[in-house]
């Protein structure tokens, strides 16, 4: 009950090697924190919320895939998954029954947008896989 769920993706055109693109990946995603583990083309980042506001009041999973669709381009999709952690409950059992000022933490797991930082990392993976473009 309450989870939310976000996503994101791109599209990267590279001429590497699809054994080049995860080392990359792991290290345009190593700014959101949390303990990454990769899987062949999957990284399961869990609670990387590093830089995400009121990420008191939830906990989380993020799963990055990267497939490749043709020659020179690759999809790279973000998951990101939040629910409500003990926090959350605590204060709305106990603001239902005596102090409802401390709903204002529940306010804040619905106000929470933990895709940001997710975009930042995929906007750096682009620019560090994509070649530069070409002056006149």
């Amino acid at each position: 009950m309450f989870e939310r769920d976000f996503f994101l993706s791109t599209s990267i055109h590279s001429q590497r090697a699809p054994a080049e693109i995860m080392p990359a990946v792991v290290n345009a995603f190593r700014r959101v924190g949390g303990q990454l583990n990769e899987n062949g083309t999957t990284l399961t980042i869990h609670e990387g919320f590093a830089g995400v506001q009121f990420d008191f009041i939830f906990e989380g999973n993020s799963v990055v895939e990267v497939r490749k669709r043709n020659e020179n381009q690759y999809e790279v999709e973000v998951k990101i998954e939040i629910k409500p952690n003990q926090l959350f409950w605590i204060c709305a059992i106990v603001g239902f029954f005596c102090l409802w000022f401390v709903w204002v933490a529940n306010v804040f797991y619905f106000l929470v947008d933990p895709q940001r930082p997710y975009q930042q990392a995929l906007d750096n993976l682009r620019r560090e896989l994509e070649p530069a473009p070409q002056g006149f």
